[in-house]
């Protein structure tokens, strides 16, 4: 296993372990707090939302490796969990393997 999968795969298990921590931090608040339920509701909907803006900004966003000048698209889950600094996203390239800030698009 090449270096750059184990760090894939850390920041896979560290990225897990914070949503994990912060989902289950807030359930606990809810509850010990004693929400009402149009609460529960209105924190549904903006899960819901930011799901749908996810999605969306994946599907319609293209990337471009600086390696190679490849085009290629990202999942959702790579959408959300890759760091971005406005127009530039860490990722790896499907077709090099380069792992490097590539730049957005719309498709």
């Amino acid at each position: 296993m090449s270096d750059s999968q184990t760090n894939l795969k850390t920041v896979l298990v560290v990225a897990q372990a914070f949503l994990s921590l912060v989902l289950g931090s807030l359930i606990t608040l809810l509850l010990v707090f004693d929400v009402p339920l149009f609460l529960w509701m209105i924190i549904a909907v903006a899960a819901l939302l930011v799901l749908v803006v996810i999605v969306w900004h994946a599907r319609h966003t293209v990337y471009r490796c600086n390696a190679c000048e490849h085009p290629f698209q990202v999942s959702g889950w790579i959408d959300f969990i890759s760091p971005h600094l406005g127009g530039v996203k860490l990722l790896r390239c499907p077709k090099c393997g380069a792992v490097k800030w590539c730049e957005a698009g719309r498709v």
